[in-house]
């Protein structure tokens, strides 16, 4: 193109104008420079994976919208809610959500899903303040999201919340001034975007599979405290907005075995939510009826396992179905990726959770072994599982999960005569890992009542 050419001379001559060349850098920066930013953030894929399934979901289909921290995608996985009840929740959570997000994070989600019911934890309206180590925190909660006014609002309401400087916060609002490095360290399959292929579930291998003791937790106390000025302003902010909009929501309290400090200040926020006129629901007033086991079925004291996180999604979804008519959309058409969803998903579990768990059967925990079962190994390529007679039990089935399984619990035998306390295993390979469960049952009125086991069971080595 000539100097003087036409075109040439047409563009210099519309670019003359101020205004016109802030609008076109404004358009150089919305189609080149904010999508790269998505490359230069913190690189929590789980993060991103949740935050673009959801954007993908297609308008006003989903029935609730669960707002949270890892307390949401650790207690409720929306794909066993779907399998089980045919209702679709999608876990729009992100890990040590703050409370200033809350807002935020439903306004983002209404703008493709505005008719949902939207389940908040009241569990994140706990006072954190702002240390050294949380500024990876702060882009977890922020980084993932769409460029918008929104999430710029977000980011100033969070930052000065924190009490984070001025200078400090540019790095919230720009994620590449910290993550800038990271260019040369980007492949090919930055520049993809999955999503959740478990509609936000929680599929970290750590959650799912450990086990934590919290026998001499307590459960929490009922009294009330102060709540700081941040979490009254926050609360007030939120109940304004939700009021102005007219959203339905549910708050809901999950049963941690980690905030003894924060009780006392988060029953009074639930009590004012109350009070206010908000659905809300305390999972710790039906703890027992859960079936929670505190010494079993949790991963860590703030998170619960898959053996947790099946019966409280369980109960969640029962109560959502009967108190807002949500309708069973199994094998309705346009629904295969939720089908999908909750196959892969129960395929997942089943490196932790067994088959009458996952079918949710009838459990008495006080229906246990009274010593733990032990295993030895019988020649080169047999493994015998010995384990006490139980009272009150007719069986015991047992268990066995290997590299051949894909690590997955595979029912290997029922033994109904009671008098039998071991069974040999054979033809195993030599050199492979193997580990056990031992389950007593009894049987009641014709069904089959299952009893309490170890989840970890015992591991040898042939």
């Amino acid at each position: 193109m000539g100097e003087n050419h036409p075109i040439r001379e047409k563009i210099k001559s519309i670019c003359r104008y101020p205004f016109i060349r802030a609008l076109l850098f404004f358009l150089f920066l919305m189609v080149f420079v904010l999508p790269m930013m998505t490359l230069f953030t913190s690189n929590r894929l789980d993060i991103s994976e949740r935050e673009n399934g959801f954007k993908k979901e297609p308008k006003n289909t989903l029935d609730a919208v669960y707002i949270g921290s890892s307390n949401a995608y650790t207690y409720f996985q929306p794909p066993l809610a779907w399998n089980d009840f045919g209702i679709a929740v999608y876990n729009y959570a992100v890990s040590s959500l703050r409370m200033w997000g809350i807002k935020y994070r439903i306004a983002e989600a209404r703008k493709t899903q505005p008719n949902a019911l939207y389940i908040v934890n009241i569990n994140s309206f706990k006072e954190k303040g702002f240390g050294a180590a949380d500024y990876a925190v702060i882009h977890w909660n922020i980084d993932y999201m769409p460029f918008s006014i929104n999430r710029f609002c977000y980011t100033y309401d969070m930052v000065r919340g924190m009490g984070i400087d001025f200078f400090d916060s540019w790095e919230y609002f720009l994620p590449m001034i910290r993550f800038h490095s990271r260019w040369s360290s980007l492949k090919s399959t930055d520049y993809i975007h999955p999503i959740s292929a478990y509609k936000g579930a929680g599929a970290e291998i750590n959650y799912i599979n450990n086990i934590s003791d919290n026998s001499n937790k307590p459960l929490k106390n009922h009294r009330t405290g102060n709540i700081s000025d941040h979490q009254k302003k926050v609360l007030d902010d939120l109940m304004q907005y939700i009021d102005r909009e007219k959203i339905k929501v549910l708050f809901v309290r999950i049963p941690t075995m980690n905030e003894e400090n924060e009780w006392e200040s988060l029953n009074t926020i639930e009590n004012i939510l109350i009070e206010r006129g908000y659905d809300c629901i305390d999972l710790y007033d039906v703890f027992s009826e859960l079936g929670l086991q505190k010494d079993t079925d949790y991963a860590d004291p703030g998170h619960t396992n898959i053996h947790g996180s099946i019966k409280i999604t369980k109960y969640l979804s029962s109560y959502l179905i009967d108190h807002y008519g949500f309708q069973n959309k199994r094998g309705s058409a346009g629904w295969e990726s939720w089908d999908d969803a909750a196959e892969k998903y129960i395929d997942l579990i089943k490196i932790s959770a067994l088959d009458f768990e996952i079918n949710h059967s009838p459990r008495d925990y006080n229906l246990k072994l009274s010593n733990a079962f032990d295993v030895k190994q019988e020649g080169t390529n047999q493994i015998t599982i010995l384990w006490e007679a139980i009272k009150n039990a007719d069986g015991y089935l047992i268990y066995r999960k290997s590299k051949a399984s894909g690590y997955q619990w595979i029912k290997i035998a029922e033994i109904t005569n009671i008098n039998k306390t071991s069974f040999t295993d054979t033809d195993l390979n030599e050199s492979e890992e193997y580990t056990y469960l031992v389950v007593p049952f009894y049987v009641q009125f014709g069904e089959r009542i299952y009893g309490k086991y170890d989840p970890l069971g015992i591991n040898i080595t042939l």
